[in-house]
C-alpha cells in the first residue's frame, strides 16, 4: 500500500481568487486516459479531495500519495496564491473513531458524458453554500467526511462522449444531423480533462443512541444543488452488501477498476465540487480559515545552507523559520546587525517571549554570553529547560525573592570614575520612568547631586540617599570628602543655608520615593550593601549564562522596575 500524505489546506477569509482556478489542479493531476495495458506497470496514482466536519469545525484536506505531496502543495498554491498547505496526520481515522458509523456514495443517475453544474452555473454565490452550510449546522456529536477520489479514466471517454453527441443529433429517419439540446452540453464536457471519480460520504456518531443514516442522506440532499435538470442528476446510493470493501477503499484512498467504470467528471465539475473557501464563503460559521498569509522571503534574509561552514552558521543567531510552498527556511539575525538597538513590540501572545527565548537559546548553544532579565518569570523558566549539561556551570540564576540565598549588587560600586556621569544619569533615569506623573526640575536637581556625591563617598549605596539628605553629621563626613568644587558648594552653600521648611518641602519627595524600596527588607538586602556579590560586567565577558527572574507577582511592579 503507497505512503499517503494528508495535507490540510486553509485559505483567508477575504479571498477573492475566482472558482475557476481550481480546474488547473484537477486537470494537471488527470490525464486524457490511461488504458488497461498501461496499467500493468504506470500503476496510476489516485487522489482524494475531501471536506470534514470534525468537533463542529470545518476542514479542506487533500489526500495523496506522499510521492505527490510537493506535486498537490504546488498547484494548490499556484492556483489559489494565498492559501496555505499543512501536512496533518490522516483525519478519516477521527471519523471512523466513532462508535456509529454509516457510510454511502454519491453517484450520477445518467450517463457520465452528459454533464452537472459547474460554478457558471451559480451567480454570486459559491457552489458549496449548500454543503458546507448544512454542515456547519450539524451537533457535536456528529462527524462528516465528503471524500472525492479520482483517477484517470481507463478508455477515452472525451471521444466516446462526442461520438455520442453526434449520435444524439441524427434522424435516423431524415437521414441528416439536426439540433439537440444535449449535444452542446456534451461538447463543452468533452472539451476538459477528467477522469473517473467516486463521491463517498462518511457520518459518525458519538451517541451511541443516535443513528447517523438520516444525516447522511441529508447530506447526500445537498448534492441536489449541483444537478442539471437537461443534463446529469446527483443521487444517494446506500451499500448494502460488501459494505467492508467500500469502508477499505475510503480509508486507502483507492477506487475498485468496476467501481463506477464509467463515471466520469471534468475538471470543471470537480473544481465546482472541492475548491479551498473564500469571501463568498465568509457567512458560514465554524470554517477553519487561514488567518496568515505566508510570504516568500526576502532574498537578503540571513539564511545559512547546511552545507555552510560553523563559522558562517556562529555568525547568525537562528530563532525562526519560514514556511512558502512547503519549503521551510531557518533564519536569523546577523551578529553585526544585533549589536544595534533590537525593538520586539506586540500585543500579549503574538510570541515577544518565544522569540527572545529563541535567541538566547540559539546563544546557549553556541557558548556565548547571555543576560536574560525577566520581569514576568516564565522566560526564564523556559530558558533552564533548555540548558546543556556542558554549560550548567556557566548559569548564573538571580532570584531577589529568594531570601535563603540572597545576592547583593550596589549599583553605586564602579571600577571606572570616569563613569560617574553616565551611572548617575542612569538612576535619575529609572526614577524618573517610575515617578515622572510627580516630577520636578528641583526634584532632579537635588537628587542628582546626591546621586554624583554618594559615588565619590567610599562604600555608599542607595540606602545612604536618605541618610545623606537628613543626617547632619553623616552629611558633614561625606561632603569633607569630596574633591569636586561644585558638588562641595551645593553642600555648603545651598543646601546647609535653605530653611528648614523649604529643605523639608525639597527632599521629602526624594525621601517617600526611595523610602519605598529601602523599607522593603527583601530589596534592602539587595541594594544596601556596599560589596557586589556579582558582577554583570565579568558575567557577560566571561560567556556566562545570567538569568535575573524579576516576576513581578513576586516582587511588585516597582521592585521589578527598580532592579530591573
Amino acid at each position: 500500500m503507497a505512503i499517503l500524505s494528508h495535507l490540510q489546506i486553509r485559505n483567508p477569509k477575504d479571498d477573492e481568487t475566482p472558482i475557476e482556478s481550481g480546474t488547473q489542479i484537477f486537470a494537471s493531476l488527470l490525464p486524457s486516459y490511461i488504458p488497461l495495458w498501461k496499467r500493468f506497470y504506470l500503476h496510476p496514482k489516485t487522489y482524494a479531495f475531501e471536506i470534514y466536519l470534525i468537533s463542529q469545525k470545518l476542514y479542506f484536506y487533500v489526500t495523496t500519495p506522499s510521492t505527490s505531496e510537493t506535486l498537490i502543495g504546488s498547484l494548490v498554491q499556484s492556483s489559489f496564491p494565498t492559501s496555505t498547505v499543512k501536512k496533518t496526520s490522516d483525519p478519516m481515522n477521527l471519523v471512523f473513531k466513532s462508535p456509529r458509523l454509516s457510510v454511502g456514495e454519491v453517484v450520477l443517475n445518467s450517463y457520465s458524458y452528459l454533464p452537472t453544474k459547474t460554478y457558471f452555473d451559480f451567480k454570486d454565490v459559491d457552489p458549496l453554500s449548500a454543503l458546507l452550510g448544512f454542515l456547519s449546522k450539524q451537533p457535536a456529536h456528529l462527524k462528516f467526511a465528503v471524500q472525492i477520489a479520482i483517477t484517470p479514466a481507463y478508455f477515452a471517454w472525451a471521444d466516446a462522449a462526442v461520438a455520442a453527441a453526434r449520435h444524439l443529433t441524427y434522424d435516423e429517419t431524415a437521414d441528416k444531423y439536426g439540433q439537440n439540446p444535449q449535444k452542446l452540453l456534451i461538447m463543452k464536457k468533452a472539451s476538459f480533462q477528467g477522469g473517473k471519480a467516486a463521491i463517498r460520504l462518511v457520518v459518525g456518531s458519538t451517541n451511541n443512541e443516535i443513528d447517523p443514516y438520516p444525516y447522511m442522506t441529508n447530506l447526500a440532499g445537498t448534492f441536489g444543488s449541483f444537478s442539471l435538470g437537461e443534463g446529469n442528476q446527483y443521487g444517494f446510493k446506500k451499500r448494502i452488501f460488501f459494505k467492508n470493501i467500500l469502508i477499505n477503499r475510503i480509508k486507502s484512498r483507492k477506487i475498485g477498476y468496476f467501481e463506477h467504470q464509467s463515471q466520469i467528471l471534468n475538471a470543471q465539475e470537480l473544481a465546482t465540487l472541492w475548491h479551498p473557501p473564500g469571501y463568498l464563503l465568509a457567512g458560514i460559521k465554524n470554517m477553519a480559515w487561514g488567518k496568515t498569509l505566508l510570504g516568500e522571503p526576502p532574498e537578503n534574509l540571513p539564511v545559512v545552507p547546511d552545507s555552510a561552514s560553523d563559522e558562517a552558521k556562529s555568525n547568525i543567531n537562528f530563532f525562526a523559520k519560514a514556511e512558502f510552498k512547503n519549503k521551510e527556511t531557518i533564519f536569523g539575525i546577523k551578529t553585526e546587525d544585533r549589536r544595534k538597538h533590537v525593538y520586539i513590540i506586540g500585543k500579549t501572545g503574538v510570541g515577544k517571549s518565544t522569540l527572545i527565548a529563541n535567541m538566547a537559546i540559539d546563544d546557549i548553544r553556541k557558548d556565548r554570553g547571555v543576560g536574560i532579565i525577566d520581569p514576568h518569570g516564565d522566560l526564564s523558566e523556559t530558558i533552564l529547560d533548555f540548558i546543556p549539561k556542558r554549560r550548567m556551570n556557566d548559569v548564573v540564576y538571580l532570584e531577589p525573592f529568594d531570601t535563603e540565598r540572597p545576592f547583593s549588587l550596589n549599583v553605586l560600586e564602579i571600577k571606572n570614575k570616569q563613569q560617574k556621569d553616565l551611572v548617575a544619569s542612569g538612576i535619575v533615569s529609572i526614577f524618573y520612568k517610575l515617578y515622572k506623573d510627580s516630577w520636578g526640575p528641583r526634584l532632579e536637581y537635588i537628587l542628582r547631586n546626591v546621586i554624583l556625591t554618594l559615588l565619590e563617598a567610599p562604600g555608599a549605596t542607595l540606602v545612604d540617599i536618605l541618610a545623606l539628605l537628613s543626617n547632619t553629621e553623616y552629611r558633614k563626613k561625606v561632603v569633607r570628602s569630596l574633591t569636586d568644587p561644585v558638588l562641595k558648594d551645593f553642600w555648603e552653600k545651598e543646601y546647609a543655608k535653605m530653611p528648614d521648611r523649604l529643605k523639608a518641602e525639597a527632599i521629602s519627595p526624594i525621601q517617600n520615593k526611595v523610602g519605598q524600596f529601602v523599607t522593603s527588607k527583601m530589596i534592602r538586602n539587595i541594594i544596601g550593601r556596599t560589596k557586589s556579590s556579582i558582577d554583570l560586567e565579568q558575567i557577560m565577558n566571561e560567556g556566562k549564562i545570567l538569568i535575573l527572574n524579576l516576576s513581578q507577582g513576586k516582587l511588585g511592579e516597582d521592585n521589578t522596575a527598580l532592579l530591573g
